[in-house]
């Protein structure tokens, strides 16, 4: 829904002894959580949206065909 090229952080166990903290775009977080199987408590937090960016990655499309 909100496309693959959106910037997330996914915090595990925040506040805790063993927090961790994956950043990147939504597929290759995705990407790291299907080959980690995810455990405890998770804080997602997902970048809003940005229209410029938006535009930009349509017309790169529009350029590669």
């Amino acid at each position: 829904v909100m496309g693959v090229e959106r910037r997330v952080a996914v915090v595990r166990e925040i506040t805790k002894k063993f927090e961790q903290t994956v950043r990147g775009r939504l597929d290759e977080v995705i990407a790291h959580f299907k080959e980690h199987e995810p455990k405890g408590e998770f804080v997602i937090v997902v970048a809003g949206y940005d229209a410029k960016a938006e535009r930009m990655a349509a017309d790169d499309e529009e350029n590669d065909e």
